[in-house]
């Protein structure tokens, strides 16, 4: 059973970390953090097929984005691990409340269209293998679940909302230490960054920049690959 929040919070001080290295990547394109994400892990993978370059990142950026705009896709990501044989656990919530609402600056048309696509693909992967959990609305139980999967040893992609910002950002979680989150954003002039369970916290509740909380989700790569 997952433990409560105040429990997790005392054993979030102690020092967890994934048992393997991944090396830092800068992404390249604007919206192509998600690809640079999946490009740092598949490398620490596969390093021979997946070499940290721009023509690497392009090429999965490519293949992740919407069919309608430049904006990466988690579920496409989820598909692309599943095509190459990797397990992956993905976790969600989605208000239901306000989710046909367009955040800003997205028309109603190009909104209608990302949720059509997320949800198709989302479909699919399960049918693929796929674990999707749903998560409730309590978000420290999210934070709890990701926890856990770092305790077990699994990289975790986690979409975040930036400050003033109205696009989202992926980042790597590889560990944690003392309530202080370890992960690599491909973004950041310094990739290995320090980020407070607290910020984190605060981060991972998606608004686009409405001041409305949409949801929060993360993607987790177990290290195992499915078997040929």
């Amino acid at each position: 059973m997952t433990e409560d929040w105040e429990t997790k919070n005392q054993t979030c001080r102690r020092k967890i970390r994934i048992p393997f290295k991944i090396h830092p990547y800068r992404q390249k394109k604007e919206f192509s953090c998600g690809a640079s994400c999946l490009l740092m892990i598949l490398n620490a993978f596969r390093p021979n097929e997946y070499p940290l370059t721009y023509e690497k990142e392009n090429s999965i950026h490519r293949e992740i984005k919407y069919e309608s705009a430049d904006f990466e896709n988690g579920a496409k990501m989820i598909e692309f691990l599943i095509k190459r044989r990797f397990r992956v656990k993905y976790f969600y919530y989605i208000n239901e409340a306000i989710i046909n609402s367009p955040p800003p600056n997205i028309s109603e048309e190009e909104w209608q269209k990302y949720l059509k696509e997320f949800f198709e693909t989302l479909e699919l992967v399960k049918k693929q293998g796929a674990e999707i959990f749903t998560l409730s609305n309590n978000v420290n139980e999210a934070l709890n679940q990701l926890i856990e999967e770092l305790e077990v040893g699994h990289p975790i992609i986690c979409e975040i909302q930036p400050p003033r910002s109205f696009i989202t950002h992926s980042i790597i979680i590889r560990g944690l230490e003392n309530c202080i989150f370890l992960v690599m954003d491909p973004l950041a002039s310094n990739v290995f960054r320090r980020i407070h369970l607290n910020e984190l916290k605060n981060s991972m509740q998606i608004t686009y920049g409405s001041g409305n909380i949409y949801g929060w989700n993360f993607l987790v790569i177990i290290t195992e690959q499915q078997n040929e």
